[in-house]
């Protein structure tokens, strides 16, 4: 805001109908502004910022300025009335940011600062943030895939895909450019194993050459895997089955559960 001039014109007439005698007067006078009137300004600490990072703005006004009206188009919040407010802006493009201030006597003329909103990557591992997998078993860990971003895990590893053997916490690093986020949080344990019971009809563990014996395996299982001496000889579909003996032997069973994860070995018999 500057001076401002105004010119007044007076034309003085004598009322004798004619422009004899008549006089014309003219003035002009020069108006400046108040120096009572604040002068706001804007300060940012990174004028270049990714979208979806808080951007802490510092606003300022001479002469006992009282009050902060801030606009933010594109931002969250799209307005403040606080001196210092942090605004998070979702997409990227130049954000024309304003402040006007008020004292006791006027407000300012608005302040203007333009900000460079850079693109941000999205960073989010698919799945739930607790999954589970078979113990002695591995399970693959996925984040949202553009072509455009890289990918680290937390355990060193790139790609935006990764098969993982280890229980613990996992996340991922998405970067584009200078612009960087963090994923969600994402952890893995094993399934609650089984135990497994096997049991024989054999009287204290002994029966005679080429007889039958009958044993009983835990029940509630789809598939009985059998071993012997820790050796597997066959898959069946029942907890009861019976094996003829042909010499001195230890046998053994494993199961798989709902989650279809195999369990330890059983007891021996």
């Amino acid at each position: 805001i500057g001076d401002v001039s105004v010119y007044v014109v007076v034309n003085a007439a004598n009322n004798n109908g004619q422009n004899s005698g008549d006089q014309i007067y003219s003035k002009k006078f020069t108006l400046s502004p108040s120096s009572l009137i604040p002068v706001a300004s804007i300060a940012v600490n990174n004028k270049v910022a990714c979208a979806g990072t808080s951007v802490k703005f510092t606003g300022s006004g001479t002469k006992t300025t009282t009050s902060y009206f801030w606009t933010f188009p594109g931002g969250s919040p799209s307005t403040s009335t606080k001196q210092n407010p942090e605004i998070v802006f979702n997409f990227k493009g130049n954000k024309k940011v304003t402040l006007q201030v008020e004292n006791a006597k006027a407000k300012s003329k608005k302040a203007v600062f333009t900000m460079d909103i850079l693109e941000s990557p999205t960073a989010f591992i698919s799945g739930g943030a607790k999954q589970l997998m078979c113990k002695g078993d591995s399970i693959q860990l996925s984040a949202q895939y553009n072509p455009k971003f890289s990918y680290k895990w937390s355990n060193g590893k790139t790609g935006n895909k990764i098969w993982v053997s280890d229980t613990g916490s996992y996340y991922v690093t998405v970067s584009l450019n200078t612009c960087s986020r963090l994923s969600n949080l994402v952890s893995v344990s094993h399934n609650k194993g089984v135990s497994v019971s096997l049991t024989s009809d054999a009287i204290k563990g002994e029966a005679c050459e080429n007889s039958t014996v009958n044993f009983t395996a835990s029940s509630g299982f789809d598939s009985i895997y059998v071993y012997e001496n820790f050796k597997y000889i066959q898959t069946l579909d029942t907890h009861l089955f019976s094996l003829m003996m042909s010499d001195t032997a230890k046998f053994n069973v494993k199961v798989r559960d709902g989650n279809g994860c195999i369990s330890d070995f059983s007891d021996t018999v």
